[in-house]
């Protein structure tokens, strides 16, 4: 289900492309969802739709009532949310000198640093395989994940592909540290490069899967 097209260019020309919760500026990176949920008999009326960057849709849609965290989204907030920010756009356009910038949100750097990590892991692949030694790997935006509790937000399949991907991620960095500690010679070495390439190679698969998941999560019920 899909809002009309001409209503939504309204709606995100209205609120400026800044998310109706977080108020951060998204660009191209955010959803319109459904206040009302179409499996609840949601309509594809503007008036059911809210503009939401990444992070905020993925609080919004995840929350567990069987694993409560907190306090979830209802749909009487969110209208709120919505009809507070589109007034506020209108009536007093001074407020884009406080509101925050864009920023990249934890699971959206996540996504980028999956990619990252999947290019390096598919060059180990090619016949210069070697020349992989010394380059480390990121894990920094699935550690900013963890202490944001951002993947308490995540269903359990999707947790556990990113868990596993981060794990193989966490091997093959580790080769990559004895690489560069032991220095360029050696049988050692020898060893810990090739520990190295051979984990990156069988990492692909596994980071390819976490990766198109999260995207697919990214993107729920949002307009392409």
């Amino acid at each position: 289900m899909t809002f009309k097209q001409s209503e939504v260019d309204e709606l995100l020309a209205a609120c400026h492309r800044r998310c109706c919760v977080c108020h951060k500026h998204c660009g191209f990176k955010m959803e319109t969802d459904h206040i009302k949920p179409s499996e609840r008999d949601g309509t594809n009326d503007i008036e059911n739709a809210i503009p939401l960057c990444f992070e905020c849709h993925a609080e919004v849609k995840c929350y567990n009532p069987k694993h409560p965290k907190g306090r979830k989204f209802t749909e009487n907030e969110l209208k709120l949310h919505k009809k507070q920010w589109l007034e506020i756009c209108k009536n007093k356009p001074e407020i884009f000198a406080s509101v925050p910038e864009r920023d990249v949100g934890p699971l959206e750097g996540m996504l980028l640093e999956l990619k990252f990590n999947l290019e390096v892991a598919e060059l180990a692949i090619d016949e210069d395989a070697y020349l992989m030694a010394g380059c480390p790997l990121k894990q920094l935006q699935y550690e900013r994940a963890v202490s944001e509790g951002v993947l308490i937000l995540l269903p359990d399949t999707l947790r556990k592909k990113i868990t596993e991907a981060y794990i193989v991620i966490g091997i093959a960095d580790s080769y990559n540290s004895m690489c560069i500690s032991i220095g360029p010679s050696g049988s050692a070495f020898d060893y810990a490069r090739d520990k190295q390439i051979a984990t990156l190679r069988s990492s692909v698969d596994i980071i390819n899967g976490a990766l198109s998941e999260l995207k697919s999560f990214l993107k729920i019920e949002g307009d392409e």
